[in-house]
């Protein structure tokens, strides 16, 4: 079981989420894995890190994986980096975790 409680932050705003990206991939997957050194969770999107098309694909992704619209998910930091946090409105830490935890169940 991954210690997936390290990636994840609580705010006044929101849930924050530690991740990690690889652009370029074959299909895209949330949760790819988690990066134990990084202590973030891995994402894949099939879009190139131009023009803010993997930025906006990872919004979506996101969004999809937690069943919320795209505007209760901003990225916080690193825009232009492989390392990014995120913001994810209207759920709590625990809806959060939740989810997160059954995904990683269904990877192993």
């Amino acid at each position: 079981m991954t210690n997936v409680d390290d990636s994840i932050g609580e705010s006044r705003e929101g849930i924050t989420l530690k991740i990690h990206v690889s652009t370029n991939s074959k299909k895209n997957l949330f949760p790819a894995g988690y990066d134990e050194w990084r202590k973030s969770i891995e994402i894949h999107v099939t879009q190139p890190p131009q023009d803010n098309k993997a930025n906006k694909e990872i919004i979506q992704i996101i969004s999809n994986f937690f069943n919320t619209k795209t505007e209760n998910v901003k990225i916080i930091s690193g825009k232009s980096s492989r390392e990014k946090r995120i913001m994810v409105l209207s759920m709590s830490k625990k809806e959060v975790i939740d989810k997160l935890r059954g995904a990683f169940d269904e990877l192993q």
